[in-house]
């Protein structure tokens, strides 16, 4: 748990520092305009087979096949509102990492062991929305 906790404070501090940095040069962020989850080759790829797979992992398991028809059926709407997840109408956007979970998550540790400090690495989907977006990533993750 303490982990996970210095995990959202420094999400937080990210988050705070790109809201002073949109205050001071309101041109940067706006660049930061796509998301990992977008309707455009590889990405849409990726996210319909994924799709595709799930439910045959439903499918798969006799306790799960009861969901098989509706997940078919929601298909188009579950994606597109997965693509849509960025565009919100909340004034409070902010620079996201875009990718936070494990493996893009490094801890420091004090020669006793102790948790000090966490730093986040691979920005390549860094994304100006809402900071809801890495929190929900990092905890559904």
């Amino acid at each position: 748990m303490e982990h996970c906790l210095l995990v959202v404070a420094k999400l937080a501090y990210f988050h705070a520092a790109s809201v002073v940095l949109h205050e001071r040069d309101s041109s940067i962020l706006p660049k930061f305009n796509k998301i990992v989850f977008r309707r455009e080759p590889p990405f849409s790829l990726v996210a319909d087979v994924g799709y595709d797979m799930l439910v045959k992992s439903c499918q798969d398991h006799i306790e799960l096949q009861k969901y098989v028809n509706k997940l078919t059926l929601t298909k188009h709407f579950i994606l597109n509102s997965i693509f849509d997840v960025h565009k919100t109408k909340s004034n409070l956007k902010v620079l996201n990492h875009g990718d936070v979970w494990t493996n893009n998550i490094l801890f420091q540790y004090t020669n006793s062991n102790k948790l000090a400090d966490v730093v986040f690495v691979d920005f390549q989907f860094s994304c100006y929305t809402s900071p809801c977006l890495d929190l929900h990533y990092f905890l559904a993750t």
